[in-house]
């Protein structure tokens, strides 16, 4: 029979069990040390550690105003309204199809990637600033791949083909229509990093579901 256990149930002598879980971050690709195969590493969250969070909705002015937040719980949530203030930001990036990193540029033709060590393409992915707007506060989280995709109602390709090839703005009266009065429960990852002694933070949304 097959078991149905949560994370921290699961041992090396564990047999045939199954655990719903939710990937809440992707580590870059790395190389082995005998450089015979790259691996990612993920962190993983289950439904028990999932709802657990869910009780714990915290409110906009407190993330903006409180760090420890980000330092106890690393991923959280907020019931929000969302919607793209910005509306002439840029809504893609080109990264390396290996490697996955973004380069500064709009040209697609191939390159060597010194992380790669060898030539490859340019993909587009999609990528763009939303704002998150609660009762106390308003602000602004980055959103990409396909959770940006789905906002849009468009492919990393058209979005490149929109703005880059034929430098044109896009067109998001759908999108505020869309977005519009409604609440939504959202996943946020802060990520930081450090700058002339300053610590800087931004929010990204893993997922998201119409209250």
């Amino acid at each position: 029979m097959v078991l149905r256990v949560n994370i921290d149930q699961i041992e090396p002598a564990t047999r045939d069990w199954i655990c719903k879980v939710q990937i809440v971050e992707i580590g870059r690709p790395r190389e082995s040390l005998d450089k015979k195969c790259t691996f990612q590493n993920l962190i993983l969250e289950d439904e028990e550690v999932r709802n657990a969070k869910l009780k714990q909705v915290c409110r906009i002015e407190a993330l903006c105003q409180n760090n420890q937040i980000f330092q106890q719980m690393g991923v959280f949530y907020v019931e929000a309204e969302m919607a793209i203030l910005d509306e002439f930001q840029d809504f893609c990036v080109l990264e390396c199809s290996g490697c996955k990193q973004k380069k500064r540029t709009k040209d697609r033709k191939d390159f060597h990637c010194p992380k790669c060590n060898r030539k490859t393409a340019l993909v587009p992915r999609c990528s763009f600033q939303i704002d998150l707007i609660d009762n106390t506060a308003t602000t602004t989280a980055s959103i990409s791949a396909e959770l940006g995709e789905k906002i849009l109602s468009m492919t990393a390709e058209d979005i490149f083909d929109t703005t880059c090839t034929k430098r044109q703005s896009l067109s998001l009266t759908h999108v505020h229509e869309m977005l519009s009065n409604k609440v939504f429960a959202i996943q946020l990852r802060k990520s930081s990093w450090a700058s002339s002694n300053t610590t800087n933070a931004t929010l990204s949304i893993l997922s998201y579901t119409e209250k």
